[in-house]
């Protein structure tokens, strides 16, 4: 129903399993803390994303018209740096 959205995953496989950190969780009401920036959180997530082998063809997109970027992406993790 597009409320919660999980991106950002970190990590690595370790004796063939993978351990996976660093998850952000965006939601419509901001339930997640300081990384979840809510619904611009997931529109700008959908404004930069392309699919790949990962994605499922069932997957609701929201209308192109909506998906205009509103954060620059960058690599690594901007979150706690000081300004």
């Amino acid at each position: 129903k597009g409320q919660y959205l999980l991106c950002d995953l970190q990590g690595g496989r370790y004796d063939g399993f993978y351990v996976l950190t660093d998850p952000v969780i965006h939601s419509k009401n901001k339930e997640f803390g300081g990384t979840d920036l809510g619904d611009d959180g997931i529109q700008n997530f959908m404004a930069h994303h392309r699919c790949g082998r990962f994605c499922s063809p069932n997957w609701k997109m929201p209308p192109a018209k909506q998906l205009i970027p509103k954060f620059e992406a960058v690599c690594g993790t901007t979150f706690g740096e000081a300004a």
